[in-house]
């Protein structure tokens, strides 16, 4: 059952990724430059930004004290710089990137680009290594959970997505702060939430999925509100 899992979480992470990469390339290439920006937006502001300068401080003894006696401002500061980075990256992306594109439908797929970085580059690309150097020895049922939260996790990518796109077109600035609040939040809680919940997987998964759902919601709403294509006036008249 634990191959199977595997399987499957690697279907979600990682042939599910790469398939939408093929796909916004070859097939909608009209989606191609929206996809393609969020994900290097993750690239930039995650995987090559933030996530070294985390393991450079990782590596100072005093670094190391803070967290270990400072858990809920540690957590804090995880969430509030995950989302510092990945915000402030949407917005500049957005901002210079989609100048004539800055619609609720390009924000989605930017979201959705976002999203494939984190999950192929994160997750699915790790599984994948890990089976070709390990093998299979020693993996459990709970790796099914490492696909299935990638997938809790894609409406707040859009969601956040949406907000930032609000705000870069709008000049509303509440969004980018809901949009900074919601990601630290979400964020921030996951370590205290481990130890509330004695690291039982299935409680802080369904955590995820409650986050994900109620942003699932948001993007519904906004988009029953507002539709895909917003004002297309204002667009043009702003560039």
């Amino acid at each position: 059952m634990a191959i199977i899992f595997f399987f499957i979480s690697v279907l979600l992470t990682f042939v599910l990724p790469i398939s939408m990469m093929v796909y916004v390339s070859f097939k909608k290439k009209e989606y191609s430059k929206p996809f393609w920006l969020g994900f290097a937006t993750f690239a930039l502001f995650q995987v090559m930004t933030r996530i070294p300068l985390l393991n450079v401080m990782s590596a100072n003894p005093e670094f190391i004290s803070f967290a270990q006696n400072n858990m809920l401002l540690y957590s804090l500061f995880l969430g509030f710089s995950a989302a510092l980075f990945e915000e402030m990256g949407r917005f500049m992306v957005m901002h210079f990137g989609l100048k004539k594109q800055q619609t609720t439908k390009n924000a989605i797929i930017f979201g959705v680009g976002h999203w494939a970085c984190e999950a192929a580059l994160l997750v699915g690309f790790s599984y994948v290594l890990q089976a070709f150097i390990y093998g299979f020895a020693g993996m459990d049922a709970n790796v099914i959970f490492g696909g299935l939260e990638r997938m809790f996790v894609l409406p707040i990518h859009v969601a956040a997505s949406i907000m930032v796109m609000h705000f870069v077109r709008e000049k509303k600035l509440r969004y980018l702060f809901m949009a900074l609040a919601m990601h630290t939040i979400i964020d921030a809680a996951l370590i205290p939430l481990q130890l509330l919940f004695a690291n039982n997987i299935i409680l802080l998964e369904g955590y995820v999925l409650v986050a994900g759902l109620l942003a699932a919601y948001y993007v519904y709403s906004y988009v029953s509100k507002r539709g895909l294509g917003d004002n297309e006036e204002t667009l043009n008249n702003n560039h």
